[in-house]
């Protein structure tokens, strides 16, 4: 597991900026191309007809930012709208069994085909 993947598998708010815009990362996990990233939303039916998980193909580097193919990780600031929007999306996925970490991760490879 890569520092990224751990700090994401740890319940640590991950931001990305993808496209010169922020995104929130509610799970990251390894690919043989790089990382796969999931928004929140990924298994709320009331959001259907987004795409939600994103492959990232590149090597990861750093600490904490880190980086993959030019795509930017990082954990989230505190007292940020983004850290409530994640906390909103971790109290849903609570919730609801089927959007667990877990269930990501085999929606994700069965995505990318992994």
């Amino acid at each position: 597991m890569t520092k990224l993947t751990q700090a994401s598998a740890a319940g640590e708010p991950i931001q990305v900026l993808a496209g010169g815009a922020w995104r929130i990362a509610m799970h990251v996990f390894e690919h043989p191309q790089g990382v796969v990233f999931v928004e929140p939303g990924w298994c709320n039916p009331e959001l259907a007809g987004k795409f939600y998980f994103h492959l990232v193909h590149g090597e990861e580097t750093g600490d904490g930012p880190w980086e993959v193919g030019g795509v930017r990780f990082e954990r989230i600031p505190e007292q940020t709208d983004q850290i409530r929007e994640w906390a909103d999306a971790k109290d849903y996925e609570a919730k609801y069994g089927a959007c667990r970490r877990e269930a990501a991760e085999k929606t994700a490879a069965q995505e990318f085909n992994q």
